[in-house]
């Protein structure tokens, strides 16, 4: 476990885990430290509170689709309702801090390698994430979001630490 990170450095903290884990507290945390979020794309809309370029840049599909035709995308993918996510080059080369998903560090493993990396793998139990996403009142089902989330969890093992206490 490699623990030299330096905010002005090209090391990078990447949070990852399912909805509802922790990993937008914890990014808060960290931005509050001093480490600079890397604010992803996104084609979903917006939840009440969330603003632009600080949450997310929030885009239609052919402005996100315009973004990985011309390969300035570093990472993305596709979940429920079709919606996409993904880093954007620049994004990815200023910025120290990510929430990803276990499929975009697993393109950014592929890239980039994970040498400069610390990953922090929030692993929150259900019924707290359950919990959690039901007080989100977005346009998703907890259900859906909690089975899927499981899915693209399982195996998960590119992790440099393991957070499974929800009141860290």
């Amino acid at each position: 476990m490699n623990l030299n990170l330096e905010k002005n450095s090209n090391s990078k903290i990447i949070c990852v885990g399912p909805g509802g884990s922790g990993k937008d507290f914890l990014r808060r945390k960290l931005e509050s430290k001093g480490w600079k979020y890397g604010v992803l794309y996104t084609t979903r809309p917006s939840r009440v509170n969330e603003k632009y370029g600080t949450d997310y840049f929030f885009v239609n599909d052919q402005q996100f689709n315009d973004l990985k035709e011309t390969n300035q995308l570093v990472e993305y993918s596709v979940f429920a309702h079709g919606w996409q996510y993904g880093t954007a080059l620049h994004i990815w080369e200023t910025c120290n801090l990510f929430v990803m998903s276990p499929n975009s560090l697993r393109q950014v493993k592929e890239k980039y390698g994970l040498s400069n990396t610390f990953v922090i793998y929030l692993n929150t139990p259900e019924d707290v994430r359950r919990e959690r996403l039901a007080q989100r009142q977005d346009a998703d089902s907890v259900d859906r979001r909690l089975k899927t989330d499981e899915e693209d969890v399982l195996n998960f093992s590119d992790f440099d630490i393991k957070i499974t206490d929800p009141k860290f």
